[in-house]
């Protein structure tokens, strides 16, 4: 009988695993690309890569085009990855949102990259250290990728006409990215989440312009130590 100590760190194994084999196709880039080379841009052996893209075949994250090669779904049906497969546990969350927010002395927010047909992010927790609040907005409303800093900071990662190439490029070189806040007289940073390269979220920092501006050097250096540690967590495990 399985000891079921280990069952979450199994779960969370099959989910890197699966992560790696997406980020291995999109690092190939446009596709189709043969299963030799995609095993060769992973840790994991053929047996197992061949596993995880017929799953991503079935859930229409990847498809065949010709015998042997496989790409990326162009236009998926269902991109979206569940919060709680793609990002850390929410206790690991929270504890990683309370800690750039009190360190930054700014608005601390985690955003899920949706990609779906028509690409989407959301708001899924936030710490403020602000009374009363800066931000008031619910959670989990839904907004274009390209409406701010935390959806740039996604898109930056992404093929897609929503951003030029160089604008890319420069957003990725720098690793974080700059807009006007949510409301009006603030300002938003914000760099992604990545699982092996693809882009499952972002974390952001809002705050009044001018505060923002005056501790900016301070606030890039917190965001990318708590992005950092996200992007490297154990994910939750799979329900």
């Amino acid at each position: 009988m399985p000891d079921p100590r280990h069952a979450g760190k199994d779960s969370e194994r099959v989910s890197d695993r699966t992560f790696q084999v997406l980020g291995a196709i999109r690092e190939l880039g446009d596709g189709p690309h043969a299963l030799r080379a995609i095993v060769g841009r992973t840790t994991l052996s053929r047996s197992t890569v061949q596993r995880h893209i017929v799953s991503g075949i079935r859930n229409g994250f990847i498809r065949q085009p010709s015998h042997g090669h496989y790409a990326l779904t162009e236009e998926p049906e269902d991109w979206t990855v569940p919060a709680h497969q793609a990002l850390p546990a929410s206790g690991a969350r929270r504890q990683s949102l309370a800690a750039l927010s009190r360190d930054s002395g700014h608005t601390a927010s985690l955003h899920v990259a949706v990609l779906t047909d028509v690409p989407m992010q959301r708001c899924v927790a936030r710490s403020e250290v602000a009374d009363p609040p800066l931000l008031h907005g619910e959670l989990g409303g839904a907004r274009p990728l390209d409406a701010d800093a935390a959806g740039h900071a996604i898109l930056a990662h992404l093929a897609l006409p929503h951003m030029d190439r160089e604008q890319r490029q420069a957003i990725r070189a720098r690793g974080w990215v700059s807009s006007p806040g949510p409301v009006a007289g603030t300002s938003m940073i914000a760099a992604p989440i990545l699982r092996f390269g693809v882009p499952v979220g972002a974390l952001s920092l809002t705050a009044p312009a001018e505060a923002l501006r005056a501790t900016l050097p301070h606030c890039v250096r917190s965001l990318r130590r708590a992005v950092t540690a996200l992007s490297r967590a154990d994910v939750q495990p799979a329900n």
